[in-house]
């Protein structure tokens, strides 16, 4: 049976004889201390390596340090272009160096980040989410009515932030404000408010190789829109209002009614639709729609459920069944190549204790085969876990329960820490 547990901030015991053994190294006569000299006197391919070795929480850590205290050469690490791919390129399909991610938060815009490795350690980092204050012109009157973290990308996070407005009179009004935030570096840019006035609305928030830009769409009753963040600090992009058939047969007819959220991958946005049969899939890039088939023929006759997710470097498609989750694996090249079955059953989760009703998300796979989900409790669907899968096992072998206390009722997604400006083009 998995053992459950809360996760919660723990403070390492202090060692009492580390002063002695500091104090008899200094005194040895075969090792000679020089005090000018420090970590930053190593070759810079070697400080980069340790660098690159450490977690997310770590850095973000020493990012609060004053910058009149910041070490120089550290900065310029973590600072350069090209460390973002580098701190990833650590982890990859056959060694995870970094603990995976999530940030945690609840409506009053209090934020953590949540850090778990493949030996199934927690760590737990509150982040400073003063700055979101900033991303409005206008003062308003706390707390937030409403803070939600709509995508993520690149360690990037699309927010939006409803909040009261006190005029002269002494009135109150409603608002919201969306935006591009870094929690770990509290850069920012503001999108500006959406031009179509819907109450249904779902976000999908991507980087857009092909055009090189971040880009954020807006799916609305009837149409869509499109913003494309841009880098230029003297161009004003806005909104861009579109409509076409394929949208309105499939987004308000279905995706609505069932409350389903877009499932962001490699630049396109994909729903399940036509009774679990076809896939909706939305290029972010050129606009345009495209049905792929399911493998729905396999479980017709049953009854059962399915939920879209990404599993390493593949879409995935989880089938629910009455007692098993099987998950089917989505080969993008035969999908090109116009093959009859581009699908392939990757395994069978027995008598799973989590649910899709209101979320699913595939966080990692370990090298040690282990897969970490994020998903709701059965029982408790308002409260969310973390589940960890030994596929050598075949069973269940923990379950983290994602709740801090004095916070209320969290909201939890999967994040890539990122320590460069928002309007950073990842490399190819």
């Amino acid at each position: 049976m998995a053992s459950i547990s809360q996760i919660s901030l723990s403070i390492a015991p202090t060692n009492k004889s580390t002063s002695e053994i500091v104090r008899r190294r200094k005194n040895a006569k075969f090792e000679k201390v020089d005090k000018q000299k420090s970590y930053t006197d190593l070759p810079t391919v070697l400080l980069t390596e340790i660098v690159c070795r450490l977690s997310a929480s770590s850095l973000y850590k020493i990012l609060k340090i004053p910058s009149s205290l910041r070490n120089k050469e550290f900065h310029s690490i973590i600072s350069d272009p090209r460390f973002p791919e580098l701190f990833k390129s650590y982890d990859n399909n056959t060694s995870n160096v970094h603990p995976c991610s999530l940030v945690a938060y609840n409506q009053d815009a209090n934020m953590f980040l949540i850090e778990f490795d493949s030996d199934r350690n927690f760590v737990l980092t509150q982040l400073n989410t003063d700055f979101i204050s900033k991303v409005m012109r206008k003062k308003f009157v706390s707390p937030y009515l409403d803070y939600k973290v709509l995508g993520s990308c690149n360690g990037c996070l699309l927010v939006s932030l409803g909040y009261h407005i006190r005029h002269h009179r002494g009135t109150l009004s409603t608002c919201e404000s969306i935006a591009l935030v870094n929690p770990l570096t509290h850069r920012y840019v503001r999108i500006p408010r959406p031009s179509i006035s819907s109450k249904s609305n779902r976000y999908a928030f991507d980087y857009v190789p092909n055009i090189g830009k971040y880009k954020v769409m807006r799916f609305c009753d009837d149409d869509y829109e499109s913003f494309t963040v841009s880098e230029s600090k003297w161009s004003k992009p806005q909104w861009v209002r579109n409509r076409k058939p394929n949208y309105s047969t499939y987004i308000k007819n279905q995706i609505f009614e069932g409350g389903i959220e877009p499932v962001v991958f490699k630049g396109s946005s994909y729903w399940v639709v036509d009774e679990m049969s076809n896939i909706l899939k939305l290029d972010m890039d050129k606009e345009e729609f495209e049905l792929i088939p399911t493998p729905w023929s396999v479980y017709k006759t049953l009854f059962c459920d399915a939920v879209l997710s990404v599993l390493n470097d593949s879409l995935c498609m989880v089938f629910v069944l009455s007692e098993v989750f099987d998950i089917w694996v989505m080969n993008h090249n035969n999908i090109n190549n116009q093959v009859k079955e581009p699908w392939t059953k990757f395994m069978t989760i027995p008598d799973p204790s989590f649910s899709i009703q209101t979320s699913f998300e595939i966080i990692r796979v370990f090298d040690n085969g282990n897969i970490v989900i994020l998903a709701p409790d059965k029982k408790k669907p308002e409260q969310k876990k973390v589940y960890v899968y030994d596929t050598k096992q075949k069973k269940m072998i923990q379950e983290k329960v994602i709740q801090i206390q004095g916070m209320g009722i969290l909201s939890v997604r999967k994040v890539e820490p990122s320590f460069l400006s928002i309007t950073h083009h990842p490399q190819p």
